[in-house]
């Protein structure tokens, strides 16, 4: 699976201690299926069963998933800032329906000028179905975590 996202974000409402956004963009899939089947099956096209000892089909799914976003940063004091995200598109084209949903929450507290500690909370879903000739194909991500990290600004 090849994953691709890409987002451009517009902030319409900066002031000094608070910055609002709006962005757009695309998380693109591509993803390639493959069964693998001993016993009977019924090919497309037929009705009848027939016994088949190496079957083997396979199915690409391409999801191509706009995206729309808010964001948010603030400016507690000159130390300590908050930034929050949240991005989300449901669409139904065709045979494909695909659904993505992702927040994000973090937090850094500069300790110089140039140095800050950061903690963040992440939770992601994507849920996208075809259905194919041979399958309906369904790939179903999701996670949840946090991080710690190091910001070095120059």
């Amino acid at each position: 699976t090849q994953v691709f996202d890409i987002e451009y974000s517009y902030s319409y409402y900066k002031r000094p201690n608070l910055e609002l956004g709006i962005s757009a963009g695309i998380y693109w899939m591509n993803s390639l299926s493959e069964l693998n089947v001993t016993g009977n099956v019924i090919l497309a096209g037929s009705n009848t069963e027939e016994f088949r000892s190496n079957y083997k089909a396979t199915q690409r799914l391409v999801a191509p998933l706009p995206l729309f976003g808010l964001s948010a940063s603030y400016e507690i004091n000159p130390l300590w800032l908050m930034h929050a995200n949240a991005r989300y598109f449901d669409v139904t084209i065709s045979d494909i329906h695909g659904r993505i949903l992702s927040f994000n929450v973090k937090t850094e507290y500069f300790f110089t000028n140039n140095l800050a500690l950061g903690a963040s909370l992440t939770s992601f879903a994507v849920n996208v179905e075809h259905s194919g000739v041979v399958l309906l194909n369904t790939l179903q991500y999701e996670y949840d975590g946090i991080q710690a990290y190091l910001v070095l600004k120059y």
